[in-house]
């Protein structure tokens, strides 16, 4: 019995050399029945069938694994398109708010909100999300620099809208809140943390499971861009 990879590319010499001795031909391989073991440590091994359509799952012996993929965009802003690659069984979607920017006290970290979806067959389907800029930092910051939000939200594929907030911009007279807590995501949704009440650390970014976001703007800093983390296993 000769084993073939458990997964693509394989060669037409690597299906020559799994024939029987004295198999010609595809068709008379086939017609024997016969087994092909896959390059697992489990062993697994399947019987090609003698007719009807063959994939190349089939000549690997098992059903090609799917490698996890991790598309994770940070530092830009505006409206983007997500799309589920192929293959894929489930993906686990986190979102952070953008910082806020600091003054003469610090500002705080934008929120965050989880989801896991079911993305079997699939692939090729889109997921809309768009991010937000981080807050001005310094004298000149602006009064809503914090006010905006940042969501994933349905493309193609229907899920429910995350929502979460930017950071607070911190003020000469005190630091930032945290953002407000998010909402939308069926598995967590967090408040981001506020600026240091002394010192010039903003507050502190709130960690993933896949990622983690940024934190906000120290003293006379601008506030970092909202995260958005796509794990597809």
């Amino acid at each position: 019995m000769t084993l073939l990879p458990s997964s693509p590319p394989i060669t037409l010499r690597e299906l020559i050399n799994a024939y029987p001795e004295g198999a010609t031909n595809l068709r008379s391989y086939l017609a024997g029945g016969s087994i092909v073991a896959s390059n697992t440590s489990n062993g697994t091994s399947v019987s090609i069938p003698s007719s009807g359509n063959l994939s190349l799952a089939t000549f690997c012996g098992v059903n090609t694994a799917f490698t996890p993929v991790h598309h994770l965009y940070a530092n830009n802003n505006g409206s983007f398109v997500e799309t589920i690659p192929g293959g894929a069984t489930n993906v686990t979607i986190e979102i952070w708010g953008a910082g806020g920017g600091g003054m003469a006290y610090a500002a705080g970290s934008g929120s965050y909100s989880r989801s896991v979806y079911t993305v079997s067959g699939d692939g090729g389907e889109t997921i809309d999300y768009t991010l937000a800029t981080g807050g001005i930092g310094g004298s000149g910051g602006s009064a809503n620099a914090y006010s905006a939000t940042s969501t994933v939200s349905s493309g193609t594929f229907a899920i429910t809208t995350m929502t979460v907030n930017s950071g607070i911009r911190g003020t000469n007279t005190g630091p930032g809140a945290g953002g407000a807590v998010g909402t939308g995501g069926n598995q967590s949704n967090v408040a981001g943390n506020p600026g240091a009440s002394s010192g010039p650390n903003g507050g502190a970014a709130v960690t993933g499971v896949y990622a983690s976001g940024q934190p906000g703007g120290n003293q006379e800093a601008d506030g970092c861009n909202t995260v958005v983390s796509f794990y597809y296993q």
